[in-house]
């Protein structure tokens, strides 16, 4: 290649040498050949032209093992700044004593050869450095051979000896085929901890110093050399662990009495008169006359009083009465009631999320003193007999009541009356009859009362049965106040997507198949499916209809027409591979089961059924676990090319193909994210942006505008209408864009335009900062769950994977150079 040859392509891919950019009038040379006595140039560092606002420094070092001076480059970098370049021998091969000894061999071989005095002692000693190199390259090449072929014979032994030991299952083919494993162990572990040590020195080496964030988040809690010293209940301090300990087992015994915390808090603040009250019974009149003069805003009732004085009569003439009434253990604290979705209310009740809160009576919700009344009752059962903490269980049943008024209430009445705390309740219309309703209930109580609740609820109900409680939260999960509630595990989007705000089968007078109660009744078929599927099912096979394949077929066969100059190239590339994958096709409506497990492989998004409409918070959810909520009704037939809502021409044409590429499944996700715990304006924001990137998105391409929003994509008449010069089109910017109104039954007053799908998720990214949220999620695929970034631990477990897959990298890189030789 010539000079100018090499000048073009450097300008084509806009490159720069680094050495030249900061030193223009200056000549250096990296090169000195003692053969021909000459100095030369011949090592460059180029970078891009828009890194040249990072380069720092550029200088050319000295050589140690090598006749080339490197070209050291500093560039400022977000998470460590480069360290000088070591060059380091494999240790392993330095600890082989057959290695030095060859070492020493080929050293003095070259020695007895060109120690002559034809050349110059300068030029033997320079010429060595590449004798040791070229020898100590030759021996790790000749290890790694014979590593690989051990270990390929390892295999073939391993294989022959399982066979012949199926057949035989001798003792001794047994012993055999067990050292062969682990023969084959050892060379799996010397080849691991060989890559190991190749890619930890890369870390090692730039980025784990003293005062670095990164390092000091993945160094583990080293014991230090100093002795800790402790203040000892005492008052003494004491540097000895034997004191520290037996002080630490103490208080940790004595800390949970109350005489203990008596004795270091009250009754160092009290005179000796008041002090020995304290040892005194609590009568029923003190309570009543402390209740009645604290400040709360509303009083008891009366009859409160009356079953507390019931409570403490049994208490109050125990020797240890103070402490039976004060221990937590005896106080009956219920959780706060979650909120229930009202599963069988009407279109208008439906659309808006209701909740069944509504549906019950004054008497038992919100009720302040029935509240204060259940924060400090004590059972008579409990004063009489104490049962330990741990035989209360969680449990739920389902009841069948007649659908009329008041059965919900008298059913709630007898939880009640038994004291039992209701922590999670649902309702929906029975699949048994239109006359009946079914309830599930969530509570907590003992193994006797429990046993005595359900023979009440028999009695009241037609039917019951006993289902095993869902946790609704977990152990390491940290809770947030004053934050909407978001799945934490991708299992709790069964929650958001039965949520739905208006069902499938509930139509508008304006829409084409309102009159057609065939259709009705084929809409009920799709909710019911969608309703049905949990997380981890198979998605249930749909036998589609001879009039829904030829709705689909039409839109199918319209839209097919128009995407080769209207949609953007990664819709091209993978719209064929659902034709050969998952049965794309004018006469046949693809199954979401196939499509599922085709965006899983590609993209890691899967999709789900749903039966309508979602709310933004519930749908963003779902994208935030690339989970896609997909409808499986076809649109009415009498007008294939017009839809009021969407449904599968829509999901499956639109969105499906997209969610394929890993760029704009990312893109999708990010807006997922971003909407996991934030307020309802941003929420609405965030929705906004989806609606006009994802939905009615364009981008640039070769010049040329393209679609990439799914309703454009599915919609014949606007995607030629968003293509054309009638359509205001703007740069997308989410700040504006959030701020524009969105149109579901016309055309869209203003398009906008990204120039692809990494500057959109960039401008989306820094977006989401000003999201008032106190703290960032994290999306962990392993587990499929988000996690809470809000402390240096949380931080920590993320950086670890992290870790993990820069170590990968290393790894890649270094048998990168070691296969160009550098």
């Amino acid at each position: 290649m010539g000079r100018l040859s090499i000048r073009k392509t450097l300008g084509e891919l806009a490159l720069v040498d680094c050495w030249r950019t900061l030193h223009p009038s200056t000549k250096d040379y990296t090169h000195y050949s003692v053969i021909h006595k000459r100095y030369s140039r011949i090592d460059y560092v180029f970078i891009k032209q828009e890194g040249l606002s990072r380069l720092r420094t550029a200088s050319i070092e000295p050589a140690t093992w090598s006749d080339h001076g490197s070209v050291r480059v500093e560039l400022e970098s977000p998470l460590f700044k480069p360290a000088t370049w070591t060059w380091r021998l494999n240790e392993s091969l330095l600890q082989d004593l057959g290695v030095r000894g060859e070492i020493t061999q080929a050293l003095e071989n070259y020695f007895a050869e060109n120690g002559t005095d034809e050349i110059s002692p300068v030029s033997v000693w320079e010429a060595h450095k590449s004798v040791i190199r070229g020898t100590l390259i030759g021996i790790a090449s000749r290890k790694r051979t014979e590593s690989t072929r051990a270990m390929a014979d390892a295999y073939k032994s391993i294989t022959r000896l399982e066979s012949q030991h199926k057949r035989s299952q001798l003792t001794s083919t047994y012993g055999e085929l067990m050292e062969a494993r682990r023969t084959l162990q050892t060379l799996l572990t010397q080849r691991h901890h060989r890559s190991l040590q190749r890619s930890r020195s890369f870390f090692y080496t730039h980025a784990n110093k003293g005062g670095k964030f990164l390092a000091r988040l993945l160094r583990g809690d080293t014991p230090r050399s100093q002795v800790r010293k402790l203040r000892l209940s005492k008052g003494s301090i004491s540097p000895y662990p034997e004191e520290i300990a037996e002080d630490t087992a103490h208080r940790r015994e004595t800390s949970s009495l109350i005489q203990t915390y008596l004795q270091d808090n009250v009754r160092k603040r009290m005179n000796p008169e008041t002090a020995d009250i304290l040892d005194e019974p609590i009568s029923t009149e003190d309570l009543a006359a402390a209740l009645k003069g604290t400040k709360t805003g509303s009083s008891y009732k009366e009859q409160w009083f009356q079953e507390l004085g019931v409570c403490t009569s049994h208490i109050g003439g125990s020797e240890s009465g103070r402490s039976a009434l004060c221990c937590p253990k005896r106080l009956y604290t219920p959780s706060p009631m979650q909120p229930a979705m009202m599963m069988f209310s009407s279109k208008y009740w439906a659309r808006r999320g209701m909740s069944l809160d509504s549906a019950m009576c004054p008497d038992f919700l919100n009720n302040p003193a029935r509240d204060k009344l259940n924060a400090v009752k004590i059972d008579e059962n409990k004063c009489s007999k104490t049962e330990p903490a741990a035989e209360i269980e969680k449990t739920a049943v389902v009841l069948t009541l007649k659908n009329e008024v008041g059965g919900l209430l008298q059913t709630l009445k007898i939880f009640k009356e038994k004291y039992v705390n209701i922590n999670h309740i649902e309702s929906r219309k029975s699949k048994m009859g239109n006359s009946e309703v079914e309830v599930y209930v969530e509570f907590e109580c003992t193994k006797k009362k429990h046993q005595e609740l359900i023979h009440l609820l028999k009695l009241q109900s037609n039917t019951i049965s006993l289902n095993p409680a869902e946790r609704k939260w977990h152990d390491d999960e940290v809770e947030l106040d004053g934050v909407p509630w978001f799945p934490r595990k991708i299992a709790e989007l069964d929650k958001c997507s039965h949520r739905v705000l208006m069902y499938g089968s509930e139509l508008d007078a304006d829409h084409p198949g309102f009159k057609d109660n065939v259709y009705r009744q084929r809409r009920k078929y799709f909710v019911d499916v969608a309703m049905g599927y949990k997380y981890g099912q198979a998605i249930p096979k749909v036998e589609y209809t001879a009039e829904e394949i030829k709705t689909w077929g039409t839109v199918f066969r319209e839209l097919a027409k128009l995407y080769p100059t209207h949609a953007c190239k990664e819709y091209l590339k993978n719209f064929p591979l659902l034709s050969k994958y998952c049965g794309y096709r004018e006469d046949n409506v693809p199954q979401l089961q196939d499509v599922a497990i085709f965006l899983k492989e590609r993209s890691g998004f899967t999709v789900r059924p749903v039966a309508g409409y979602l709310s933004p918070r519930d749908f963003l959810a779902g994208l935030a676990y690339r989970v896609f909520h997909c409808t499986q009704y076809i649109r009415h037939g009498s007008d294939p090319l017009y839809t009021p809502e969407p449904d599968t021409c829509h999901e499956l044409l639109g969105h499906v193909p997209l969610l394929a590429d890993p760029k704009f499944a990312q893109f999708s996700q990010e807006i997922g994210l971003a909407s996991l715990g934030a307020t309802d304006e941003d929420v609405q924001k965030l929705a906004t942006c989806y609606f006009f990137t994802i939905e009615f998105g364009l981008c640039k391409q070769d010049g040329q505008l393209r679609a990439y929003g799914a309703g454009l994509l599915s919609s014949i008449g606007e995607l030629k209408h968003a293509l054309s010069d009638k359509a205001a089109v703007k740069p997308f910017d989410p700040e504006t864009t959030c701020m524009q109104e969105c149109l579901i039954t016309t055309f869209q007053d203003l398009y906008f335009v990204s120039e692809s799908f990494e500057e959109a998720k960039e401008k989306m990214r820094e977006f989401a900062k000003s999201i008032n949220r106190p703290f960032s999620v994290y999306f962990n695929p392993y587990t499929e769950s988000i996690e809470i970034l809000q402390n240096t631990r949380s931080i920590e477990n993320v950086v670890q994977d992290l870790r993990s897959d820069l170590n990968t990298v290393c790894d890649a890189l270094a048998k990168m150079n070691k296969y160009l030789g550098i």
